[in-house]
């Protein structure tokens, strides 16, 4: 073997060598963060449901609280593995999506945990604004209020704390994302009450999501104007 191919084989096997070893560490760095991601919506979901439950309008049964369990920490191990693996592109911004999914899921949290009465509704309802189409369809109308404003406060928050940092997004993407998670939190609240108040508080969210999302991101920008110009 002449001089030049022993060169030619010492690349190769260098080339070889580095991608193996870069391989390998990849594939540790991955798997660390899918466990990272499966304990974090464990625990996420765990949390959420003790704070959720709390607030319950209706009885709640140990099987349809396990099967929201179930679908919680699926949705809440996927948005965390999205953001930690950085899934997406320039095009769809998933994991970006995800982390203001996961914010404003977290400001809900913090609502719920820090409401002085475990009775959310029954509270909202006592509330003037509350009263909205009370004579209609009193558990619907409320549910439909209090969706809208949770869901409008929890997005624009989020919306608004990703955009001052200069994270860009979705506001579609993200606020899908972001019903998505709160979602279960209105199965488990509106166990045991009929499908009006579920379907209500479900319209409400939804709503209030794409509408706090399209808020904040309108916030963000006009506020990150204000700064430069001001600059």
């Amino acid at each position: 073997m002449s001089g030049l191919e022993h060169v030619r084989e010492g690349v190769r096997r260098g080339i070889r060598d580095a991608l193996e070893g870069e391989l390998d560490r990849t594939s540790a760095r991955t798997a660390s963060r899918l466990i990272a991601a499966g304990v974090l919506g464990l625990l996420a979901a765990c949390a959420a449901l003790v704070v959720f439950s709390q607030s319950a309008m209706g009885e709640l049964g140990a099987l349809p609280l396990a099967l929201c369990a179930a679908a919680w920490s699926g949705l809440l191990v996927l948005a965390f593995t999205m953001v930690l693996l950085q899934v997406g592109s320039r095009r769809l911004p998933l994991a970006e999506g995800a982390l203001l999914a996961l914010v404003g899921f977290a400001l809900a949290a913090a609502m719920g945990a820090t409401c002085p009465h475990p009775q959310v509704m029954m509270r909202w309802v006592d509330a003037a604004i509350g009263w909205l189409g009370q004579p209609a369809a009193p558990g619907a109308a409320s549910a439909l209020c209090v969706g809208l404003c949770t869901a409008t406060l929890t997005g624009s928050g989020a919306a608004l704390a990703l955009g001052l940092r200069g994270i860009r997004f979705r506001v579609h993407l993200s606020a899908m994302l972001l019903f998505l998670l709160l979602w279960p939190a209105v199965f488990v609240q509106t166990l045991g009450t009929d499908a009006s108040t579920f379907l209500a508080w479900s319209v409400g969210i939804a709503v209030g999501a794409w509408t706090g999302v399209g808020a904040g991101a309108l916030l963000s920008r006009a506020a990150r104007f204000t700064i430069r110009a001001s600059a």
